[in-house]
């Protein structure tokens, strides 16, 4: 650990004096047009400049105007080279920073998910119980909590939904195809009690599930996500679970100071992705089978980013998609 600081410190200095002394030559030119280009003004403001400074030193000075001014030149010359100096060591230092950061936090995701990948490869062309199923979903939902959970230091959570009543016609969804919870991780799998399985819940009733099918009946597939790190602040969001709590009813829901002292649910960010391969299937039955929800209990944060987490989020899904389409709607045992 300590050999491993002491070379990222090496890194660190080595680029901030290179970048520091590049600097500094570059502004060179500019200070000396400057100094020589109005030395005269510099001699005959000396007086005013000097004029409260009574010692030795300033006499000295006085007395030998070309070695001022060229102390005087030197002295700047120290000052700019020693503030780009600190002014590239502090860049450096925060750009190592987020590398570090960024390495420790998706470092971390691809060693998780492999894992979690490892269980659904190994069973990606059998067909397997829906206990096993599930079983196995639910390991990979902690993993994906788990990576959450340390990249911003508070409570997630990871469900997958699924879709049931698919009408081929309209692709294998509409906005009244209803969503069902197959799992939670182990965590967060008793957050709700059994009235929040017999909510029906639909596409229309839920805005992450209505944005992401709105994309995918424009056309714009490579947007079917839903991420929001204040859904609070959304006026016009809409959740079956709202159902659960009948007083936070619309006349709470309009102001968002109130919304925010009344709001029921445990998480105010998520990020939505639907469970659909990332290369389209014109002609698959069923391009949406179900959809992979994070959130977080954090506001106002950046827990989700579009960089890294939608893509990372899209690419998990797509490597579901196969699993789940196979195992829960072939039969359709959903």
């Amino acid at each position: 650990m300590t050999e491993r600081i002491y070379k990222h410190l090496r890194d660190i200095f080595k680029e901030s004096v290179v970048d520091g002394l590049k600097e500094f030559l570059d502004s060179f030119s500019k200070l000396r047009t400057y100094l020589f280009g109005s030395i005269g003004a510099f001699y005959s403001t000396k007086e005013k400049l000097f004029r409260d400074i009574n010692n030795e030193f300033t006499i000295f000075l006085n007395d030998s105007p070309w070695i001022k001014a060229v102390m005087f030149f030197f002295m700047i010359l120290f000052l700019l080279f020693v503030y780009y100096q600190l002014k590239q060591f502090f860049v450096q230092a925060w750009r190592k920073w987020i590398l570090i950061k960024r390495e420790s936090i998706y470092g971390n995701a691809i060693v998780l998910l492999s894992k979690g990948y490892s269980k659904v490869n190994k069973n990606r062309h059998e067909e397997i119980s829906i206990d096993e199923v599930k079983g196995i979903l639910v390991d990979f939902c902690d993993r994906i909590r788990d990576i959450y959970e340390f990249k911003t230091k508070s409570k997630c959570s990871v469900s997958i939904k699924t879709i049931i009543d698919l009408n081929e016609e309209q692709n294998g969804i509409n906005f009244n195809t209803r969503v069902v919870n197959l799992c939670r991780d182990s965590k967060s799998k008793k957050r709700y009690d059994n009235e929040y399985n017999e909510i029906e819940h639909t596409i229309a009733n839920n805005s992450c599930y209505q944005k992401i099918i709105s994309k995918f009946f424009s056309h714009k597939h490579e947007d079917m996500y839903f991420m929001c790190n204040d859904i609070i602040a959304l006026q016009d969001y809409e959740n079956s679970s709202f159902l659960l709590y009948p007083e936070f009813n619309y006349e709470i829901r309009e102001n968002e100071s109130t919304r925010r002292s009344k709001w029921p649910l445990n998480y105010r960010s998520e990020l939505v992705v639907s469970i659909s391969p990332l290369e389209k299937e014109s002609k698959s039955k069923h391009p949406i089978v179900g959809f992979l929800c994070v959130d977080c209990e954090l506001e106002k944060k950046e827990v989700f980013n579009s960089y890294y987490d939608v893509p990372l989020l899209l690419g998990v899904a797509d490597g579901l998609y196969d699993f789940i389409k196979l195992n829960l709607y072939k039969t359709q045992k959903v």
